[in-house]
């Protein structure tokens, strides 16, 4: 049960995280269909996406545990 909620949270950080347009340059290649994306406008290094997906997964957390 925990791991499957923990799983769930982590799942929904990532999804709403690119949907609010932080991900990395491979997915921002994908999402934009060009090649010229543009580091801090078009994707963040993968030390800055993680960090989005831990401030949205630390506020989910907070409210399922908290």
């Amino acid at each position: 049960m925990e791991l499957a909620k923990f799983s769930q949270l982590l799942e929904e950080s990532v999804i709403e995280a690119v949907e609010a347009g932080h991900m990395t340059k491979d997915l921002a290649i994908l999402a934009t269909g060009r090649w010229d994306v543009k580091e801090g406008k078009d994707f963040l290094v993968t030390e800055a996406f993680m960090d989005e997906i831990d401030k949205k997964f630390k506020v989910k957390w907070d409210q399922f545990y908290g």
